[in-house]
């Protein structure tokens, strides 16, 4: 890390969360000065902060003018936590307008948004919201409405970089497995046959190469906008859950493929193909996003 780097002061709004901690811990480790928020439990050195509370998130930030804000928080799935839109609305409008105008903002958001085919989407391609009202399309849509909101109206336009970023995987700070990678091991671990969709397309990307990528971001120059992260490649459902397999010489003639039938597809609104074109920004970077099949054969390689 350069000195301009060292002196930049980073708050990673979300750092007790899956991709948030590994954004805190990767720029305590470089050096970094970074603070960081939790919320309802109180972890060694972040500040614990209700984003919904405006009063507390308004102390929180009083006299941290923070160079640059990384947002990763997102709702949890818990019974009777407020929703993604809830957050977006209150919490990061709220954050937009307290801090500097001089701050960068580096906002996650998600592959969601984009329509289900014709992958993989580039950066220009016309989102889609969700038509139904069920907890991925409350929690998709807020996600557009903020990102168009940071495009439009946010007082942090022309400093904001909204990432786009597929599945999440890889394994949390304390150790633990991504629920889908989690749900994978399972199945093998029962030793009966299961399926996963052949026909499900996204960009799989490991939590420390994005959480990498993030903190690459917020020391060189602001690209503003929107950026696809991930790498290459795109996978199906069943790749991923092919490439644990092979990773750990797990039983491949458990897993079979299957196809979410068009009548489903209507029915349940599901968009079989949210790949995204990562190249614009895997030029800008000097971290890598490595494929579903490597990353898994060098995690199964270590000790």
């Amino acid at each position: 890390m350069d000195m301009e780097s060292r002196n930049t002061s980073t708050l990673v709004i979300g750092a007790s969360g899956f991709l948030g901690a590994h954004v805190y811990r990767r720029l305590l480790n470089e050096g970094a000065q970074v603070h960081g928020t939790c919320a309802r439990r109180r972890l060694p050195g972040l500040q614990e902060v209700d984003l919904l509370d405006t009063r507390a998130l308004g102390r929180c930030l009083d006299g941290l003018r923070p160079n640059v804000v990384i947002w990763c928080a997102k709702r949890t799935d818990e019974p009777g936590e407020d929703d993604e839109r809830a957050l977006l609305e209150t919490g990061l409008r709220f954050l937009a307008r307290f801090v500097p105008a001089t701050t960068r903002l580096i906002f996650v958001s998600t592959d969601g948004v984009l329509p289900g085919t014709g992958g993989p989407h580039a950066e220009g391609v016309i989102p889609m919201p969700f038509a139904s009202e069920s907890a991925i399309a409350r929690y998709t849509n807020a996600k557009l409405r903020a990102e168009q909101w940071l495009q439009t109206s946010s007082p942090l336009a022309s400093k904001t970089t909204i990432v786009r970023t597929g599945m999440i995987y890889g394994q949390a700070v304390t150790g633990l497995w991504d629920p889908r990678t989690t749900a994978v091991l399972t199945d093998f671990a029962s030793g009966g046959s299961f399926t996963r969709a052949d026909n499900l397309l996204r960009t799989f990307v490991h939590v420390e190469e994005l959480a990498t990528a993030l903190c690459e971001l917020a020391a060189i120059d602001c690209i503003p906008g929107i950026v696809h992260a991930g790498p290459e490649q795109g996978e199906s459902h069943y790749t991923f859950a092919r490439a644990i397999a092979r990773a750990w010489s797990l039983p491949l003639d458990l897993l079979r493929p299957h196809r979410i039938p068009p009548e489903d597809v209507e029915e349940r609104e599901v968009r079989l193909d949210t790949r995204l074109d990562t190249s614009f920004l895997r030029s800008k970077l000097k971290s890598r996003f490595h494929s579903v099949e490597d990353t898994f054969a060098g995690l199964a390689s270590q000790p």
